[in-house]
């Protein structure tokens, strides 16, 4: 795997040295939750830019299953890693200004992650259950890019995915149904971006 980032840093590196123009942006990795990641975004020519996503994963752990109310999660358990997801992107038809509008992508994601104090609590009876992913995937991401006047960026976007590459490790020994959700290999990937275009 870090021959695989090595690569797609040297890619990126490169096409930076060739770029237009580029933005940062911060934003959200879920549309629907607080935790911070950060966006580098070169522009490659007016239809085409090549986006890096940087996360640390740092998050809470606090799910409940749904068919089984009496089963629930220590909330003190944390999913810890990183992130590091280079794309691609197409724009459909640039408005008033070039790399804007919708488009559409395709992305490589490595992660690594992993679980610190996850304890599930069924029927009275409580287990450890931590485990770790390492995951290298790739999928399609589609989104909405607004420019402003003064320069500041606006990004919305949702993808799916699948890990070509996930190894699950059950540190504890114990499956659950929180490490078997990440052993399917499926990714979502979603953002919503405020930047700065220089």
């Amino acid at each position: 795997m870090k021959k695989i980032i090595a690569l797609s840093a040297l890619a990126f590196g490169s096409i930076y040295l060739n770029a237009q123009s580029f933005e940062a942006s911060l934003g959200t990795f879920r549309l629907l939750s607080a935790a911070p990641k950060v966006e580098l975004m070169y522009h490659i020519d007016d239809y085409s830019s090549a986006n890096l996503e940087l996360r640390r994963i740092n998050l809470p752990v606090s799910y409940s299953l749904a068919s089984d109310p009496i089963s629930q999660v220590n909330t003190e358990a944390r999913f810890t890693g990183f992130v590091f997801s280079p794309e691609y992107i197409r724009y459909a038809d640039p408005g008033r200004f070039d790399n804007s509008g919708f488009y559409y992508g395709l992305f490589l994601r490595a992660k690594s992650m992993q679980t610190n104090g996850l304890q599930i609590t069924e029927l009275g009876h409580t287990t450890d259950n931590d485990f770790s992913q390492k995951a290298f995937g790739i999928g399609l991401n589609v989104g909405r890019h607004r420019v402003f006047d003064n320069g500041l960026t606006f990004r919305v976007y949702a993808g799916l995915g699948y890990n070509l590459v996930n190894n699950i490790e059950l540190i504890d020994g114990n499956s659950s149904y929180i490490s078997d959700t990440f052993s399917t290999g499926l990714i979502s990937r979603t953002g919503m971006m405020l930047g700065y275009r220089f």
